[in-house]
């Protein structure tokens, strides 16, 4: 059987953990680990947890990138990720292996696609403006640029995160510090380094969605309450595009060609088209 490791990452919704390790427990297909990452205010003890395999306490409040580094340490083929508002359907790591093979890639139950090829040099100055939210369908799979709520991944592809700086982006030409943004980075860089893309799998029954409404996602969501959201997310995208990164929609002939002399060492990386 396919092994899999569980990672819930919590910040704001401790209360939501020990449904979403029931939850866990209760797949189709087995997890081999459930661990708990934590980097909230709130003091824990144990005991005020499910009996994970492993828990692990940051000392960052806004510590956004740990938790990826701990996925790192399973001994799993894949590992899941889950945010703390994320309770998968039963069938949901099911759903996710399926998919896999006729689709390699990130899967997840909510993403974002680029919508405009200008995205990474036009007079924008907020996501809003080059991307449109995407919902998993119970009939096809729908092929998204970045992933929401929860990462279902080989863990081979997982170390593509660290290999460039974390918490930059481009702003005005000029490279700035941001916060968090890893569901940006994580697909874009999985996508240079293994050509793989991100993917909500479809789900032919309604329980089988990979985040639930019901967990109140919306009441400490960065992308409601961080002002600097919206604008550290189109720094993170153009800050990805600048390393090589493209959208869907920009992955026809031009790109093939340029990836092609760039494979040989005739064009630089700075002349990557835009």
């Amino acid at each position: 059987m396919v092994s899999v490791t569980a990672v819930i990452s919590s910040c704001n919704r401790l209360h939501n953990a020990p449904r979403i390790w029931e939850a866990l427990r209760a797949q189709s297909h087995p997890c081999e680990a459930i661990w708990f990452f934590y980097n909230g205010k709130e003091a824990i003890a144990r005991g005020d947890l499910p009996p994970f395999e492993r828990s692990i306490v940051s000392d960052s409040a806004d510590d956004h990138y740990t938790r990826y580094a701990v996925a790192l340490a399973a001994q799993t083929e894949w590992v899941f990720i889950l945010d703390d508002d994320c309770v998968p359907g039963s069938r949901w790591i099911e759903n996710c292996l399926e998919l896999s093979k006729q689709r390699d890639g990130i899967f997840a139950p909510v993403g974002a696609r680029i919508a405009r090829a200008d995205f990474a040099e036009g007079p924008y100055t907020h996501d809003s403006e080059v991307s449109r939210v995407k919902r998993a369908q119970r009939r096809v799979p729908i092929e998204v640029d970045v992933p929401f709520h929860s990462f279902f991944l080989r863990r081979r592809h997982l170390a593509a995160i660290f290999s460039e700086p974390l918490g930059v982006g481009l702003r005005d030409g000029e490279t700035v510090p941001i916060l968090g943004q890893e569901d940006v980075i994580l697909a874009a860089r999985v996508w240079r380094r293994h050509r793989v893309g991100v993917w909500l799998p479809s789900f032919p029954e309604p329980e089988l969605r990979g985040n639930d409404e019901e967990v109140n996602e919306t009441a400490h969501a960065a992308w409601v309450n961080r002002k600097t959201f919206g604008t550290d997310r189109l720094a993170a995208l153009r800050y990805e595009a600048s390393l090589g990164w493209r959208p869907r929609l920009m992955r026809g002939p031009l790109w093939q060609q340029w990836w092609r002399r760039q494979r040989t060492k005739v064009k630089l990386k700075s002349e990557v088209p835009l």
